[in-house]
C-alpha cells in the first residue's frame, strides 16, 4: 500500500495539471486571424477611439473561441463584431462612392476648364491678329511720317534756294538799274566831273562784264565814254547805242529771271505749306494708331493672362483628376483587401468549420488508433490506482510537507 504522503502529493500534482489544462482551455487561442482582425479594428478611423478599444478588447474572447465552444453571450458578441465589420465594409463602399463622385465632378470641371481654355485661346488668337494688323498700320503711318518729313525738308531746301536766287536776281537788277542811272547815263550825257570819269567807266565796264556783253563792245565802250559828249564821232554814238541796247536787253532778261524766281519762291512756299499740312496729318494719324495699338496690346496681355489662368486651371484639374482616380483605385483596392484579408478571415472564425470527410481506410485507421489509445488509457488508470493502493497511509503528503 502506497504511503499517504506520496498519495497526497500525487493528487495535488494531478489537480494542478487539471487546473492548468482547464485554464488553457478557457483562454482564447492566439489565432493569427484574430490578431489581424483586431489590428484592423484598431486602425479603422470611422469608429470613435472608445468603440475601437471596446471592439478590440472583446474580439479575442469571443471570435477567438472555437464556434462550438462559445456560449450564448459570446455568440451575441460575435454578432456585434459582425455588425461592426459590416459597418467597416459600408464605410469603404461609401468612400468609394464619394471618391467616384468626386472624380466625376473633377472630370466635369476639367472639361469645362478646357472649354474655357479653348475659348480664351481663340480670343487671344484674334487679339494677336489684331495687334499684328495694327502694328503694320503703325509702321506704314510711321513710314508716311518719315516720307512727309523728308518731302517737307526737300521743299524747304527748294524754297530756301528759290529765295536766295530771287534775292540774288533782285539785287542784280537793282545794281544794273543803279549803274545805268548813276554811271552810264551821266557818262553818255557828259555830265560827270572829268576827275571821276575813270571810276564811272570802270563801273560801266564791270556792268557789261556782269551782263556778259560782247568782248569787242566791252573793249570799245571805255574809250567812247572817256570822250567828251561833243567830241564823240558817229561810230562812238553807235557804240553807245549798241551798249545801251544790250544792257536794256540783259536788264529785261534779269527782270524776267527775277519774276521766275519770285514765282518759284511762291510755288515752293505753297508746296512747303502743303507738306507741313501733310506732315501734321501723318503725325496725327501715326499718334492715333499708336493709341489704338497700345489698347490692342493691353487687351492681348489680358487675353494672355486669361489663357495662362485657364491653362493653369486645366493643369490643376488634370492633377486633381489623376488624384481622384487614384483615390477611387485606392478605395477599391482597400475593399478588395478587406474582402480577401479581413472579411474572409472573419467568416472563417464566425461560422463553424465543415466536418472533415475521411476516406474509408483513414477512418478505419483512426478508429483503431482511438481504440488503442482508449485501451492504453484504461491500463494507465489501473496502474495509477494500484500505485495509490500501495502507498502507506501514514506517510506525510508532499503538499502537507510543503505547507509545513
Amino acid at each position: 500500500m502506497a504511503p499517504k504522503g506520496k498519495q497526497a502529493a500525487t493528487s495535488a500534482s494531478q489537480g494542478s495539471r487539471k487546473r492548468q489544462r482547464k485554464a488553457q482551455e478557457s483562454t482564447p487561442t492566439s489565432d493569427p486571424r484574430v490578431q489581424v482582425l483586431s489590428k484592423s479594428l484598431q486602425q479603422f478611423q470611422d469608429f470613435p477611439d472608445e468603440v475601437r478599444s471596446l471592439l478590440r478588447a472583446i474580439l479575442p474572447g469571443s471570435l477567438g473561441v472555437a464556434h462550438g465552444e462559445r456560449i450564448s453571450c459570446q455568440h451575441k458578441v460575435v454578432d456585434l463584431l459582425s455588425a461592426a465589420f459590416g459597418q467597416m465594409e459600408e464605410g469603404i463602399v461609401r468612400r468609394i462612392a464619394e471618391a467616384e463622385a468626386k472624380s466625376q465632378s473633377v472630370v466635369s470641371n476639367k472639361a469645362e476648364a478646357m472649354q474655357k481654355q479653348t475659348a480664351s485661346e481663340a480670343v487671344l488668337q484674334g487679339s494677336t491678329a489684331a495687334v499684328t494688323t495694327k502694328k503694320a498700320e503703325v509702321e506704314q503711318a510711321d513710314a508716311a511720317v518719315q516720307t512727309s518729313k523728308e518731302r517737307m525738308e526737300k521743299v524747304a531746301d527748294a524754297l530756301k534756294t528759290s529765295k536766295e536766287q530771287h534775292e540774288k536776281m533782285t539785287m542784280q537788277l537793282e545794281r544794273v538799274k543803279n549803274l545805268q542811272t548813276n554811271n552810264f547815263l551821266p557818262l553818255q550825257q557828259g555830265s560827270i566831273d572829268p576827275s571821276a570819269i575813270s571810276s564811272h567807266v570802270d563801273a560801266v565796264v564791270a556792268l557789261g562784264t556782269e551782263l556778259c556783253l560782247d568782248e569787242s563792245l566791252l573793249h570799245s565802250i571805255p574809250t567812247v565814254l572817256e570822250k567828251p559828249a561833243e567830241g564823240r564821232t558817229q561810230f562812238d554814238i553807235m557804240v553807245l547805242q549798241n551798249f545801251q541796247e544790250e544792257v536794256a536787253k540783259q536788264t529785261a532778261a534779269v527782270e524776267e529771271d527775277v519774276g521766275k524766281c519770285e514765282a518759284a519762291k511762291s510755288q515752293d512756299a505753297d508746296q512747303l505749306e502743303a507738306a507741313k499740312v501733310d506732315s501734321d496729318a501723318a503725325k496725327s494719324k501715326f499718334e492715333e494708331l499708336e493709341v489704338e495699338l497700345a489698347a490692342l496690346v493691353a487687351e492681348e496681355v489680358k487675353q494672355k493672362d486669361d489663357v495662362a489662368t485657364a491653362t493653369a486651371a486645366v493643369k490643376d484639374l488634370e492633377a486633381a483628376s489623376v488624384k481622384a482616380a487614384d483615390a477611387v483605385v485606392s478605395e477599391q483596392t482597400q475593399l478588395s483587401v478587406f474582402h480577401a484579408e479581413l472579411l474572409d478571415k472573419f467568416r472563417e472564425l464566425h461560422t463553424p468549420p465543415p466536418p472533415d470527410v475521411l476516406p474509408v481506410d483513414e477512418a478505419e485507421t483512426s478508429a483503431s488508433v482511438i481504440e488503442v489509445k482508449a485501451t492504453e488509457g484504461a491500463a494507465q488508470q489501473e496502474m495509477t490506482k494500484g500505485a495509490d493502493d500501495d502507498m502507506p497511509v501514514d506517510m506525510p503528503s508532499v503538499v502537507g510537507t510543503s505547507s509545513a
